[in-house]
């Protein structure tokens, strides 16, 4: 069994909250809040039933400080989704900031798919969101898909 951790820090939430991973706004800007989503299988059954969740419920324990401080990455974010979805230009720092949220999003949901799932493998994390964001590892390729234009 997994403890309850801090997806950012991996420390035992203090002042705990709850991150929504898949940011509220996105969820908004996508669709219904409450629809349902597909979130893997559950590994500690043997059926391995679907885990089908609404978008707004899925949310992992985190501290409130880390989630304060993610929350300023989050709204910078978002005003470069808004910007790129306006087909408008986006700078070098922009493109930073879209790759630090993206590894927010992509280790937030790793954690959270591995805690829902009780660690069923067994996996010690070596990492958590804080840890990878501003990492230089990573690459990104975004394109028009030519719809729209």
């Amino acid at each position: 069994m997994m403890p309850k951790i801090c997806v950012f820090c991996g420390s035992r939430p203090k002042n705990k909250n709850k991150e929504h991973v898949l940011p509220r706004w996105l969820i908004e800007l996508t669709g219904d809040p409450n629809r349902e989503g597909f979130f893997g299988r559950d590994w500690t059954k043997d059926e391995l039933p679907e885990r089908i969740y609404s978008f707004s419920s899925l949310t992992f324990p985190a501290c409130t400080s880390c989630n304060d401080r993610a929350a300023v990455l989050e709204a910078k974010a978002k005003d470069v989704v808004l910007a790129m979805l306006r087909s408008e230009p986006v700078s070098a720092i922009a493109l930073d900031v879209l790759l630090d949220w993206l590894d927010k999003v992509r280790i937030g949901l790793w954690l959270g798919v591995t805690y829902l799932n009780k660690n069923f493998h067994g996996i010690e994390p070596q990492f958590y969101i804080t840890s990878r964001i501003a990492r230089r590892d990573r690459v990104l390729f975004v394109y028009r898909d030519g719809e729209g234009d």
